[in-house]
Formats: structure tokens, C-alpha cells, sequence
């Protein structure tokens, strides 16, 4: 039998057609053996709660899952939930196996996770294509709790006063226009938000009493301002921004907000605003506390790119308020780039002209000082950003002369083989330096594309001129960088500069006048460059643009710019960090929410104690900064997952406060250019008119001694 049909089968087998039937039989059941590893009931998916930090991560080891998930699907099993939704231990025994012996988890695991659609590689990483997760619920806001955290903070919940009808400021020391305008602006921030809390005796029920009304016993009336010196025109880095602020020292609300410098009172002014609180009774309620506050590091900045999109004046004088609310002291302006040039410039007109996208979207030297007035009132300051020679495209698109000619239909960064290169950077920077007042500028250097200088051959006599090597355009790049240096130097020498890593990467010799800003890089980074004695900020784990979903600020904060191995002295020569919004998909619609409250989360790091370091027990006074940013008008999107703000107020949750121990001060070390054009404490000249008198129906909020 065996030896008459075996040529038959030998005989079919060999038939195209025949062969073609059994691919396709063996192609349809493994297609369909596929489908059934790809449905999974949604309440398992549900039920699993896969973690964030696994779900996000496009691969991921089986060992990591089994860590993660094997006590979710557990939970499931004691709870008795099948695979087809029926309540049966005996069936969800059936279908997993979890009962079998603790050798055989790992296949349960990897059976299970077929069902959500994943696929295991052989070398045991699991590739996820898609996965239905459950969004957790935000955390319920915090009532009164202050963002950034201070430094030294004492709350007595259990005392609290209401602000009174007729409250006042009181100043008791020094005074200015930027403190007049600030306490006009915080008077209406208190009592002018957009919204109340609605509800049915929500404070009587939480707390158990009455609200004290305008008893002069529980009511603070007033909040004395004591300014100890003489208002200083511009902030700058090393400003003195520390602050005593105490509510209700005695029985009848004694309150008082102290500083040295103007910096201070701003930022102690914010910290008043966000204690306060509101209840159903439309009552302004605040706890009894106790702050004494500085910030951790000197340089708390925010980048934002408006080349790619341009902003409007209104969208940056916006982001600007939200900065100050967040403690932030510098507005990074990213000005121009390869796909705009929206500066005026009024010594070379063809750079705007040519280079902006329109006539429309240039900010004109009006413009960049009502930015500049805007922000100085609210004590950020604003650094610009001349990247060169790199990211220059614009540029030439008005004065082409000053790029590299790579062939007919290519231009590639400056060229600095020209010496009218440098003379028109010495003009234009003449310019920049007369519209921006800050004591530094950023030069860039990043991200320079070498590729075209190989093929221009100006390029390549003058480096045969320079006895350089072939291909050394490292040295070409050094000698561009150090002339583009001691050109500001020559045109003030007082200001300092930022450049990015790269200029460091390229071994450009630099002083302590230049502060390096990492952003490719981890904190090994800022290790290397302090060793060296210089100066550093970084950015690295703080780019906005990279949107990721869910709570990524979360991310963000556990970032900390002197987690490194070091010396004391290493550690206080990094000064800061900056949040960065590049605007390849940014404009004016999308820019606020996009940016906030992610933002938040580096303001906290960049001002508060290092001792912080847990995101979820920070996750409640986050969320109420959210929605105290939205009460005050802005729009900002959840980043936390479901929520409200207006859940009615809870018992506070102060877990999050560290010990109290004085942390480090961070001002210590300010590079050596920072002393030499720091403004005097004197009145300045415009600061000293147009002073309100006491009361006067302008500022009947004011009292003035």
C-alpha cells in the first residue's frame, strides 16, 4: 500500500497547483490563529492597568511585564473575572493556568499578553502594537498649597483666616513703579478670577464651623510690604529673589511679605496669590504660614522658537505671565533661524525683508522693548538668541554673501573664510545690543552642518592657508566661534554670552564669561564641563516639543540638573536649566496648551528644595496650579488625566513638604562678567514718576507709609 501511493502523492506534490493549495491552506489558519491572539476583552485590557512607564516604551523585556502585570491579573483572578467576562474563578483557572506552578508564570504571562495584542520576540522583548489602557484619575487638587514649593514653609490648617472686603497692601519700606504695578496686578488676580466655587456648605462640612465673615479677629485686612532697598531697574542673573512671608503672626491677622530687592517681593506677591483660596461663600480664605523662600538655582529659563512659527506680541506677553506665576526668571527668545528672520533690523533691512515669512510678522524694535518692559515688570528677564553659524538659512535669503556657496542649488552655514563675514556680525550685533538691555546674549553654535564647506573651494584654500588639515573642520568651526566671541566682547565687554554644547563638543576655547547650555546630553555632561571651571545650564531632559501621552511632566520632574558625582564648588557652577518649545508645530493657537501646565514641573525643580523628588505626592499641588492658571483666565490643557477643577476643597495633603532644613541657596557663584553691570540700588529715574498718591481712587487698594 505504501509503495503504491507514494508516487501518487510524489506526483500531486509536484503540481504547481497542488502547492498552491496547501500554502494557501497553511496561510488561512495561521492568518486565523492570528486573529484569535489578537482579540482581547476590554475589560481585561481594563483590568490590567499595564503602567505607564511600560506601555509608552515601544519595546520592553518580558521579566519587566511579568514585574508589572502578574499582580494585576491576579487581582482579576481573586475577583473571579473570566476571559469571557463571566464571573468564574474555575473559568479564568481554565483559560490562564495562574493556578499551576510558579514555573509556569512566565508562559501564562506571555499568553496572556497575546490577548493585548503584543508580540513576543524571540530574544524575550515584547513589541506592543496596541494596548486599550485604563486612564487613571488625576489627582484632586490641593486648596491654598503654593507652586513652586517654598524652600522653608510652616501651614496651620487648622487656622484659618479670611482676607477682609476692604483689604489693602500696605507699603512700609521702599517703593517703585514696578511695585505699584505689581500689587494693581495681584488685586486683581485675587479678586477678580473668573470663577467661584460653587456648592452646598462646603465649608461648614469640611471644616466644621462657620466662616469668620469680616470678624476683625480671624480677618487679615491688610498685607504690609516691607521693601528694604531701592528698586533695581532690571533683573539679572543673581538677583536676590528671597522673601519672608508670614499670614497671621497674631489673633487679629497680622501679615507681612519682607525683602531686600524687588525680585523678592514679586515672587512673595505670586506665593500670597496662591494661598489663597476660595469656598462656596465666595469668602477669600488662607492658612496661617510661615515661608521663608529663595530659589535653589540663579537661571530658571524658557525657551520658546517663534522662526519656525511667529508669535504674536499678545501669545509671548502671555507665556510671560504664566513664567512669572511659575517662579521663572528667563525668557530664552529664540528669535530667528533657517526658516524666518522676523527681527527688524534697521542696519541691514534686506535680513527682515527678505527673511521674515511677511511684512506682517516682524517684531519691530517697539515691539522687542514692550517685551522687554513686560517682562522686567515681572522680574524675567530676556536673553536672545543669534544662532550662527548654523541655522543661517534666513539670512541669506537678504544678504547671500554671507553663506557658504555649496553649488547651483545649495547654501550651507556662514562662511567663515570671509572677513566681511565678521564685520557684518559686528554691525548687526551692534544693533542687537542696543534694542536688548540683558547682561547676555546666546550665540548658538549647534547643530552646524560641516558637509557644505567640503565642496566650497574658498573654504578649502583658506584652511590650506591656515595650515589646517583636511577635513579639520573642527578647527574651521573654532576659529568661526572664538572671532564671533571677541566680537561681543569688543562691542560690550560687560555682557557675558551663552553658547550651546556643540562649542564645547569642538574644543572652542572658552572663559568663565560663556555659559555653556547642554541639551543633547545627560548631567555626565555637566560633570565634564565644571571640572573645567566653567559654567553650565542644561535642557536636556526639558524639551516640550517632544509630546508624549500622558502624564509626562512627571518625566520632567524627576530630573535634577546636579545629580552627578562632584564637588560642591562643580555642582554651583551649573546655574540652571531651561524648558524648551521649539516651533516646528507650534503657533499661537496651540502654544499655551501645548506648554502648560507642563512647564510647571522644571519651574518646581529649577526653584524649589532638591529634597523633592516624588511626583505623585507633588501631583495634587499640581494639578491645583492648573486650575489656578485657568481660574485666572489662561487655557491649559489636563496633563494628569481625568479631572475637574471644581471638586469641591479637601483636607490638605502637606505630605509632600521636605524636612525642613535649609537647603542650598544656590547664588553663590556668578560668573566673573555678572558683577560688572549689575544696576545700582538707586531709584532709577522712571522708576521714581508718576508714584500714586495714598489711596487715591486708582489704587484705593494701597496704602503707602
Amino acid at each position: 500500500m505504501k509503495s503504491r501511493l507514494a508516487p501518487v502523492f510524489t506526483k500531486l506534490l509536484s503540481q504547481r497547483k497542488t502547492q498552491v493549495a496547501i500554502l494557501f491552506i497553511f496561510g488561512a489558519s495561521f492568518l486565523g490563529f492570528q486573529y484569535q491572539l489578537s482579540w482581547t476583552p476590554k475589560h481585561i485590557k481594563r483590568g490590567l492597568n499595564i503602567p505607564e512607564s511600560i506601555a509608552r516604551t515601544r519595546k520592553f523585556h518580558v521579566a519587566e511585564v511579568i514585574n508589572k502585570i502578574i499582580p494585576k491579573w491576579e487581582l482579576l483572578q481573586n475577583q473571579g473575572v473570566g476571559l469571557d467576562g463571566n464571573k468564574s474563578r474555575r473559568n479564568l483557572a481554565e483559560k490562564t493556568s495562574l493556578t499551576q506552578s510558579e514555573e509556569d508564570r512566565e508562559e501564562d504571562l506571555r499568553n496572556m499578553y497575546k490577548y493585548s495584542k503584543g508580540v513576543i520576540q524571540g530574544n524575550g522583548e515584547v513589541w506592543p502594537e496596541y494596548l486599550d489602557l485604563p486612564i487613571k484619575r488625576a489627582p484632586m487638587p490641593s486648596a491654598g498649597q503654593p507652586w513652586p514649593l517654598p524652600q522653608i514653609i510652616q501651614q496651620n490648617t487648622s487656622s484659618i483666616f479670611t482676607l477682609a472686603s476692604n483689604f489693602k497692601f500696605h507699603i512700609i519700606g521702599e517703593t517703585c513703579d514696578t511695585l505699584i504695578q505689581a500689587i494693581d496686578r495681584y488685586y486683581f488676580i485675587l479678586f477678580n478670577q473668573t470663577k467661584r466655587r460653587e456648592g452646598s456648605s462646603l465649608y461648614d462640612a469640611i471644616f466644621g464651623r462657620s466662616s469668620h465673615n469680616d470678624d476683625e479677629e480671624y480677618s487679615i485686612r491688610t498685607l504690609h510690604i516691607d521693601l528694604g532697598n531701592p528698586c533695581e531697574v532690571y533683573p539679572y542673573l543673581g538677583m536676590d529673589e528671597s522673601y519672608d512671608l508670614v499670614i497671621g503672626q497674631e489673633e487679629d491677622g497680622f501679615s507681612f511679605l519682607s525683602a531686600k530687592n524687588i525680585w523678592g517681593v514679586l515672587r512673595g506677591l505670586e506665593t500670597f496669590s496662591q494661598l489663597v483660596f476660595n469656598s462656596e461663600h465666595h469668602k477669600y480664605l488662607i492658612y496661617h504660614a510661615t515661608i521663608h523662600d529663595f530659589p535653589r538655582f540663579q537661571h530658571r529659563g524658557f525657551l520658546l522658537d517663534t522662526s519656525r512659527h511667529f508669535l504674536k506680541k499678545s501669545t509671548i506677553l502671555e507665556h510671560i505671565d504664566l513664567m512669572s506665576h511659575n517662579k521663572y526668571n528667563v525668557f530664552h527668545w529664540h528669535i530667528v533661524d533657517d526658516q524666518s528672520f522676523p527681527f527688524q533690523s534697521k542696519t541691514f533691512p534686506n535680513l527682515t525683508k527678505m527673511g521674515a515669512y511677511s511684512s506682517s510678522e516682524i517684531y519691530t524694535h517697539k515691539d522687542v522693548q514692550e517685551i522687554i518692559e513686560y517682562a522686567r515688570l515681572r522680574g524675567v528677564r530676556v536673553v536672545p538668541e543669534f544662532d550662527t553659524p548654523g541655522h543661517t538659512e534666513s539670512w541669506g535669503k537678504g544678504m547671500p554673501e554671507l553663506l557658504t556657496d555649496c553649488g547651483p542649488t545649495f547654501t550651507g552655514p556662514m562662511d567663515p573664510s570671509k572677513q566681511s563675514t565678521y564685520s557684518i556680525l559686528y554691525k548687526l550685533f551692534n544693533e542687537v545690543n542696543d534694542v536688548f538691555v540683558d547682561q547676555y546674549i546666546h550665540l548658538g553654535g549647534d547643530e552646524c552642518p560641516y558637509e557644505c564647506w567640503k565642496f566650497n573651494k574658498d573654504v578649502w584654500a583658506f584652511m590650506k592657508k591656515m595650515h589646517w588639515g583636511f577635513y579639520d573642520f573642527k578647527e574651521l568651526f573654532a576659529y568661526f566661534i572664538t572671532n564671533l566671541l571677541n566680537i561681543w566682547t569688543t562691542i560690550d565687554h560687560k555682557k557675558g554670552k551663552i553658547v550651546w554644547e556643540d562649542v564645547y563638543d569642538n574644543d572652542v576655547p572658552l572663559d568663565n564669561s560663556t555659559i555653556i547650555q547642554v541639551w543633547k546630553s545627560d548631567n555626565y555632561k555637566l560633570e565634564e564641563i565644571t571640572s573645567h571651571g566653567l559654567y553650565a545650564i542644561t535642557s536636556a531632559h526639558w524639551y516640550l516639543d517632544t509630546i508624549k501621552y500622558g502624564p509626562d511632566w512627571m518625566e520632567m520632574y524627576n530630573s535634577d540638573p546636579r545629580d552627578f558625582e562632584g564637588t560642591l564648588e562643580m555642582k554651583e557652577h551649573v546655574l540652571g536649566g531651561e524648558a524648551c518649545m521649539w516651533g516646528e508645530y507650534i503657533d499661537d493657537n496651540n502654544l499655551i496648551p501645548s506648554v502648560w501646565p507642563r512647564g510647571q514641573a522644571t519651574a518646581e525643580k529649577l526653584w524649589s528644595s532638591k529634597d523633592l523628588i516624588d511626583p505623585e505626592k507633588a501631583g495634587s499641588r499640581f494639578e491645583e496650579q492648573r486650575c489656578r492658571s485657568i481660574r485666572r483666565g489662561f487655557k491649559l490643557q489636563p496633563n494628569s488625566g481625568p479631572g475637574s477643577c471644581n471638586i469641591p476643597v479637601q483636607e490638605i495633603d502637606v505630605t509632600d513638604i521636605p524636612e525642613q532644613d535649609t537647603p542650598e541657596h544656590g547664588t553663590k557663584n556668578i560668573p566673573e562678567n555678572d558683577t560688572q553691570n549689575i544696576p545700582e540700588n538707586d531709584t532709577p529715574e522712571h522708576d521714581s514718576q508718576n508714584i500714586p498718591e495714598n489711596d487715591t481712587p486708582e489704587h484705593a487698594h494701597l496704602e503707602n507709609t
